[in-house]
């Protein structure tokens, strides 16, 4: 399987958007901080074993990362794009996804 990951720039100097050629989430956005249960986030729980990210938000195609204010982008997107990648192609989980609710009405008769 062939993957594909740019990044984008944002106005904010501590974010930026990984984007990618696969669908993460169906659902969602799904936002996550150092504080934040990422029990059921096992692509949130690999991207924080790497000091300096603060926050994560995952989108259909995207992950928005925000940086602490030291940390340095060019070793971040050195950690991030291989895990980000290995996810893709071993098509792992991204976040542990509820079935979205269905409400069946009966028909009149």
């Amino acid at each position: 399987m062939s993957v594909s990951i740019s990044i984008e720039l944002t106005p904010h100097p501590d974010i930026e958007n990984f984007m990618v050629s696969d669908v993460l989430v169906h659902q969602g956005p799904y936002e996550f901080d150092r504080q934040s249960d990422t029990q059921k986030a096992p692509l949130a729980q690999k991207l924080f074993q790497i000091k300096g990210i603060e926050k994560i938000i995952f989108f259909t195609n995207c992950v928005q990362i925000t940086r602490e204010k030291n940390a340095d982008w060019l070793e971040l997107e050195e950690l991030i794009a291989p895990i980000l990648e290995k996810h893709l192609i071993e098509q792992e989980k991204t976040v542990q996804e509820k079935p979205s609710l269905q409400i069946v009405v009966p028909m009149e008769k």
